[in-house]
C-alpha cells in the first residue's frame, strides 16, 4: 500500500495520506542509490551538511540538481517530502480552545 513501499510521487494534500502513520523513506533512498552510483557519497555528505544547517536550501537544491538532472531531482524531492511526512505531528490539536487562565 501507499503506507509503505508505494514510490508514487508524494501529495503532501492526498487524503490517503492522512490515513498513514509514516511512509517509509527506503524505497526513495533506492532509488537515489541506483541512480548516484559513484557520486553517492558525496550526495549524502551535501544533504548531511544541510541538516546539520551547514548549507542553505538553496546549496541543498543546487547540488541535488547537478549530481541528479532534471530527469532524477522528483526522486530526491520525494523523499525531502517523505522525511517531512514522519516529521510532523500525528494529532490534529483539539478545535476548542483551552479553559481561560484565572
Amino acid at each position: 500500500g501507499r503506507c509503505t513501499g508505494d514510490t508514487r510521487v508524494i501529495n503532501m494534500h492526498e487524503p490517503v495520506i492522512e490515513r498513514c502513520p509514516r511512509i517509509d523513506p527506503k524505497p526513495w533512498k533506492d532509488r537515489l542509490l541506483a541512480v548516484l552510483k559513484d557520486n553517492g557519497p558525496e550526495y549524502w555528505n551535501t544533504f548531511k551538511r544541510y541538516l546539520q544547517a551547514r548549507l542553505s536550501r538553496k546549496e541543498l537544491e543546487i547540488h541535488a540538481k547537478q549530481v541528479l538532472g532534471d530527469e532524477h531531482l522528483w526522486i530526491h524531492n520525494n523523499l525531502i517530502r517523505c522525511i517531512l511526512f514522519n516529521a510532523r505531528p500525528r494529532t490534529h490539536p483539539p478545535n476548542t480552545p483551552p479553559p481561560s487562565m484565572p
